[in-house]
């Protein structure tokens, strides 16, 4: 509950990391809002599942889960 209660963008728009934004187009959270934070974040990458909610890794975690290997595999190498 507390992630939901807080305001963090303080410390968003701080780190230096690449970000992985994810989506769902079903999601009652705005997507103009995903795309502010992909555009603010350091190297942020938008990814929406158009045909899902919010729990992404849980509606299609397939789909989920290959995103983020892709996100994250030139950044291990």
């Amino acid at each position: 509950m507390d992630q939901s209660l807080r305001e963090y963008q303080d410390v968003l728009w701080t780190h230096s990391i690449p970000t992985l934004v994810c989506g769902g187009g079903k999601s009652a959270q705005p997507r103009a809002g995903l795309e502010m934070i992909a555009r603010r974040v350091t190297d942020g990458r938008l990814v929406m599942f158009e045909e899902n909610g919010h729990c992404l890794f849980l509606e299609n975690p397939t789909r989920f889960n290959d995103a983020v290997d892709r996100f994250a595999a030139p950044l291990l190498n």
